[in-house]
């Protein structure tokens, strides 16, 4: 019997739809995955110069490896690292071209004698993502003569966890990492093992492929960024840039994170300092330059004074050490952003240089704890 006039109305009507939908789909792939080519190039461009050739043969960096795999390899080293770099991308960008810091500290103390030098600079980490891998290489059995870790409130500003990061945060005990409020930013399921029953695996192998079938789309991509990429990303898509220039954010405008947040983070860094501390760890910690001279400045002078008191007070609580370097570069010493914007993180070769010097005659010194 054929079907009634109203039921193949509700198929057309479901088919368009489901059209409809299809397209706005597509549309909205085809403007992240716009949106997200640059960023990713810049970023594989990025771990590259992680570990750049002509490095001393004592310089390794995580760059863009799996954390996990690096500190295996760490571990399975014949001797542990003589001094190890924590931060973010201000230790791996150099504006005009050149060596970053931790690698001229590595050339220098290699210059001297066989030297081991570690730089888990990750671009964009916060210090929830540092302490984690600060953590993570005392659980892999690896314990450096000194730490260097650098800060700002760029990295205060955040409590996520990436993805590629949160298994290993997960596998921290909670005595050791006290489990503060953080955000696991989603990532791939996570394995049951080799020793899984075998109808497990198969479901397993089967959600792996699965799983890197959806890691082509760039709408899954930019869904596993943090909320600060999202809201960047979206202004760079092809209809974000219709909006004028005047109405968009620029990259270096000012913010004013969270006071908890701020507070949260420099009590993690203590954290993890006490930790390091308690191995015989040696830790400075450091205020990297941030441009004096920066139009808009990056952060809410509230912010600024919330955050380095606050972490000040814990490293120093905790046995670490503090310097205090955030106006070690001129204004000159500093580049800028695609859009023109003055770029009041990254440094130029000159002040690298500087840096390196300045840690150079921390590590040379005798540890100055409270």
């Amino acid at each position: 019997m054929a079907g009634s006039r109203s039921s193949t109305s509700s198929s057309r009507s479901f088919l368009l739809d489901l059209a409809v939908a299809l397209l706005v789909l597509l549309f909205v792939e085809w403007q992240l995955q716009r949106s997200l080519a640059p960023l990713e190039a810049s970023n594989a461009a990025l771990a590259e110069s992680a570990a750049p050739a002509g490095a001393p043969a004592g310089f390794v960096a995580l760059g863009s490896q799996d954390p996990a795999a690096f500190l295996a390899r760490l571990r399975a080293a014949a001797r542990p690292p003589d001094v190890v770099f924590i931060g973010d991308s201000q230790g791996m960008v150099v504006k005009d071209g050149g060596v970053p810091y931790p690698q001229l500290v590595a050339r220098t103390l290699a210059s001297r004698g066989d030297a081991s030098v570690v730089s888990l600079h990750l671009g964009g980490a916060d210090t929830f993502e540092q302490g984690t891998l600060a953590l993570g290489l005392l659980a892999a059995g690896v314990v450096p003569r000194a730490v260097l870790w650098s800060h700002s409130v760029f990295s205060l500003r955040m409590n996520e966890i990436r993805a590629e990061l949160v298994p290993l945060y997960g596998s921290l005990p909670a005595a050791v990492t006290g489990r503060p409020a953080v955000i696991l930013v989603g990532g791939p399921p996570a394995s049951a093992g080799a020793h899984a029953p075998f109808p497990r695996r198969q479901v397993q192998g089967l959600e792996q492929r699965l799983e890197d079938a959806a890691s082509a789309s760039a709408t899954v991509r930019f869904s596993r960024r943090t909320l600060p990429d999202k809201v960047a990303l979206l202004w760079g898509t092809p209809l974000g840039r219709l909006v004028p220039a005047g109405l968009r954010p620029r990259a270096g405008e000012q913010r004013d994170p969270s006071a908890s947040v701020l507070a949260s983070s420099a009590a993690f860094a203590g954290r993890v300092t006490g930790v390091l501390r308690a191995r015989g760890v040696r830790v400075v910690h450091f205020l990297s330059p941030i441009d004096p001279g920066a139009e808009p400045r990056p952060f809410s002078a509230r912010a600024e004074a919330a955050a380095y008191p606050a972490l000040e007070r814990a490293v120093r609580a905790s046995g670490g050490e503090l310097e205090k370097w955030l106006d070690l570069v001129p204004h000159a010493g500093f580049g800028r952003y695609a859009d023109g914007s003055d770029d009041a993180f990254h440094v130029r070769a000159a002040g690298h240089d500087t840096l390196a010097q300045r840690i150079v005659g921390v590590l040379d010194a005798p540890p100055r704890h409270p």
